[in-house]
């Protein structure tokens, strides 16, 4: 399967520990083991490399045909321009957003419930304005002004 059409397919793959796992990673670029450790609640390294070795890639294998995430002892983050040692990284070259699907996911991280949606047709959002979030009746309702 490809990846324009099999990311909504990997997340449904996932357990939502390997998905908060995945999405912090994705959101920041990169990630030491601590830090995993750390948003994962866990005291093993291990329960991380398992985590990503035999769920998030495996599934990423199965589903687009190659892993999500890598490990690099030294690499230069292309935003910051700082060399980052022991980390693992978003494989770049994947668009996770690039297909038809919208994709939506939904998990717990450090104690928080964490939303996060792909928004078509918004390209920045309004300073001026903040997000109007409602819930009620177990319903999440996120309101956003475009620019």
């Amino acid at each position: 399967m490809n990846e324009d059409n099999g990311f909504p397919l990997l997340l449904e793959a996932l357990d939502e520990k390997s998905r908060a796992l995945f999405w912090h990673v994705w959101w920041r670029r990169h990630a030491d083991i601590s830090e995993l450790r750390r948003i994962m609640n866990v005291s093993s390294d291990f329960e991380i490399l398992f985590r990503i070795r035999d769920v998030i890639n495996a599934r990423a294998k199965e589903i687009l045909g190659r892993p999500v995430l890598f490990f690099k002892e030294s690499r230069v983050d292309p935003v910051s321009g700082r060399r980052l040692a022991f980390r693992w990284w978003f494989l770049d070259e994947i668009d996770l957003f690039g297909g038809e699907s919208t994709v939506v996911d939904t998990f717990q991280e450090d104690g928080r419930f964490v939303v996060i949606m792909q928004v078509p047709g918004i390209s920045r959002l309004s300073e001026a304005s903040p997000p109007v979030v409602e819930y009620r009746n177990g319903v999440l309702k996120i309101t956003l002004d475009k620019e």
